[in-house]
């Protein structure tokens, strides 16, 4: 795998169950640890604007009843239409 090398202090028990999950999956840590930095940023450049790049990588900071009222929210006319561009 071609890339930047970077360096990650994990908690042993996060870093137990990526391993667990590397291997059940027949992949070496550091192939799961890009797959899962990719899903986590699934959202590319280019595909959506960056303003709501933003809010999408704001949603991974929220707890547990933020983040189901922002699932039960509903959108504004105006913003309704930014995303339909």
């Amino acid at each position: 795998m071609a890339g930047r090398t970077t360096t990650l202090t994990l908690p042993s028990g996060l870093c137990e169950r990526v391993q667990a999950t590397a291997h059940a999956s027949a992949c070496s840590v550091e192939e799961m640890c890009a797959q899962l930095v990719a899903l986590s940023s699934a959202v590319g450049e280019g595909e959506v604007p960056q303003p709501l790049r933003e809010e999408f990588a704001r949603l991974s900071l929220l707890c547990d009843s933020e983040l189901a009222a922002a699932a039960h929210g509903t959108m504004d006319d105006e913003r309704y239409a930014e995303l339909e561009m």
